[in-house]
């Protein structure tokens, strides 16, 4: 089991910072690896459904993520619904003077191949995880 923790602030409103990340479409856009994500049909909630593609350790590695828990402009936790790794992420928005802090707290438990691999997996999950963070930043604070 990997165990993931890592936050960020990002100088933009949390409803901002919100917005951005739950327009799951936009995972490519700064999630490292992440290729593809398309959002089953209807409002965003809780059992919104994302099909993924990522690149990972230079396999492209296809899932499904589910919507676990959505407050707007506070909480959003995912986990995988099929795939080869069992994750599940807790995202919490920190409204603060005009910027937000995200942290996220999750778990990723490798099966099959990752699963024999699993300290190069976490290595390459932590880095991947702070490089999105990063990015996001990026994005939001143009």
């Amino acid at each position: 089991m990997i165990h993931l923790e890592h936050s960020i602030t990002i100088n933009r409103p949390a409803e901002q910072v919100f917005a951005f990340v739950t327009q799951f479409e936009n995972f490519p856009q700064w999630q490292v690896g992440m290729m593809q994500a398309k959002v089953s049909a209807g409002a965003i909630g809780v059992g919104t459904q994302i099909a993924v593609t990522r690149k990972f350790l230079n396999q492209q590695v296809e899932g499904t993520v589910e919507v676990t828990d959505y407050q707007p402009n506070k909480s959003l936790a995912i986990k995988t619904a099929a795939g080869p790794l069992s994750m599940r992420l807790a995202y919490a928005f920190e409204p603060g003077a005009g910027d937000t802090k995200i942290n996220i707290v999750g778990e990723i438990d490798p099966k099959g191949l990752f699963q024999v691999a699993e300290p190069l997996v976490a290595r390459e999950i932590k880095s991947q995880l702070e490089n999105s963070l990063a990015n996001l930043k990026k994005i939001l604070e143009v």
